[in-house]
């Protein structure tokens, strides 16, 4: 989980750096509009792919992604309802996990 997190947040910091510091999500990298699941995905995984495609959450098997928009708190709190949490106005990307690690660190706070 910490690996495919590392690996998430690599590429959300390398797409920014490479489109004036707008972080995917945004359709046609416009902070104007709404961002979206699709507009992420595609982003990240065509043309000069940063991701082969979108890593598993180790825990409850899924890749589906939480979106938020830039007006909407980011969760306080882990719901299991998708691989990750994202939210592109702060580039913040969580485990969307419930539960805590051996050491009793929250998933959510990895």
């Amino acid at each position: 989980a910490k690996d495919s997190l590392r690996i998430l947040r690599t590429a959300i910091e390398a797409y920014a750096a490479k489109n004036n510091g707008i972080p995917p999500g945004y359709p046609n990298n416009d902070t104007s509009l709404s961002p979206s699941v699709m507009a992420f995905t595609l982003q990240l995984t065509t043309g000069n792919a940063y991701l082969q495609k979108m890593p598993k959450n180790t825990f409850n098997g899924m890749t589906g992604l939480r979106i938020f928009i830039d007006a909407a708190p980011f969760p306080t709190e882990a719901d299991g309802a998708s691989g990750w949490m994202y939210k592109p106005a702060t580039k913040e990307i969580r485990l969307n996990w419930t539960g805590t690690d051996s050491e009793g660190i929250d998933y959510f706070e990895y």
